[in-house]
Order: structure tokens, then sequence, then C-alpha cells
């Protein structure tokens, strides 16, 4: 039961995109929950949506300099 409480990640990229998926898990059919980890306009965005509307997270940090960044989320 305390699994369904929280939710953690953690990962480290190293990246000169400005646009790319990083992660993305569902089952790809329309209407379905799906949590997807994308690099938009240099940024990390974290979209997901678990069955009521879709939620949209975008960091301030530019990432795509090249150097070592740890992602977190929970």
């Amino acid at each position: 039961e305390k699994a369904l409480l929280v939710n953690k990640f953690e990962l480290s990229i190293r990246t000169e995109a400005t646009h790319g998926l990083i992660l993305w898990s569902g089952k790809g059919v329309e209407r379905s929950d799906y949590i997807a980890l994308a690099i938009v306009d240099g940024r990390v965005q974290m979209t997901y949506d678990l069955g009521s509307k879709p939620v949209v997270l975008r960091s301030s940090v530019r990432v795509n300099t090249n150097r070592w960044i740890r992602i977190k989320a929970s």
C-alpha cells in the first residue's frame, strides 16, 4: 500500500539536444495513463496524465549544456 502513495525516480543525463524524448511509460492508446520525460527547448519537461487531465512540469534551467545533470522527481 505504501508504494501507491509515493513514486520517485532519479536519473542523470548529459546532452546537447534541444528536443528529444528521454522516457515514456504508457500503453500508447488514446485516453490511457502515461508519464513522459522529454527535453523541450533545451529544458526538461515532465508530462503525465493519470486519468483526470494532462499535467506539464518544466524546469527553469537549461539542460542542453553537455554537462551531467541529475533529474529527480517524486
